[in-house]
């Protein structure tokens, strides 16, 4: 009996300490798992361009919208507005602002003896159409000296204008036309107001424009 006891006791000290050498054994021989490692993604190729095309944005412009500066004549601009009869044309040069809106410089010389002539500008804006062809209306302001016998006095308008205008178009295209009246008030050398073409022509101008 004491035998079976001292064997007893032995197996029961034995026993925890092979399962504890046991434990540290397995997890060392256990193999870690693996974190996951996203797959590269294969790069799409760019679309290849076709010959003679471009992916660029294209940009049109109309016809004649570089061209924004004119020269030409005005038949009005170097004599006194108001006056009737036949009008001195006058060196014209006509700059668009934008495609509404524009300004046109006056510059005439009426006689030599005696000296008379006449400088000038007119602005105008766009109320339907563009700066190539439509209706317009604005402002301009003349003044100079005129002759009076074998004298001159000098001269002072503002006219108020409405009037259209428009290129010839075909090879002419570069040529604009313009007409232009309303009402007027001279200033000096007497005070007078009316309404009437701006000069005896219709208030015509042409330019080259360049």
């Amino acid at each position: 009996m004491i035998k079976n006891l001292i064997f007893s006791s032995v197996l029961l000290t034995l026993f925890p300490l092979a399962v504890f050498a046991a434990g540290p054994q397995q997890t060392r021989g256990a193999t870690p798992a693996r974190a996951a490692v996203p797959r590269p993604v294969a790069a799409q190729p760019a679309p290849r361009a076709v010959a003679g095309t471009s992916t660029a944005p294209v940009q049109r412009s109309s016809a004649g919208s570089s061209k924004t500066m004119g020269f030409g004549f005005a038949t009005y601009g170097t004599d006194n507005i108001g006056m009737g009869g036949a009008t001195t044309p006058a060196l014209s040069l006509w700059l668009d602002i934008s495609d509404k809106s524009s300004v046109q410089a006056l510059f005439g010389i009426a006689s030599t003896s005696p000296f008379a002539f006449g400088v000038g500008g007119v602005y105008r804006q766009v109320l339907m159409g563009d700066s190539h062809g439509g209706l317009h209306g604005g402002l301009g302001l003349n003044l100079g000296t005129m002759a009076t016998g074998a004298t001159t006095s000098f001269f002072l308008n503002v006219f108020p204008v409405v009037g259209f205008h428009f290129g010839l178009g075909g090879l002419a295209s570069n040529v604009r036309l313009s007409f232009d009246g309303g009402p007027f008030v001279r200033i000096t050398p007497a005070f007078q107001f009316g309404i009437q073409p701006v000069s005896a022509f219709g208030g015509a101008a042409i330019h080259y424009f360049f």
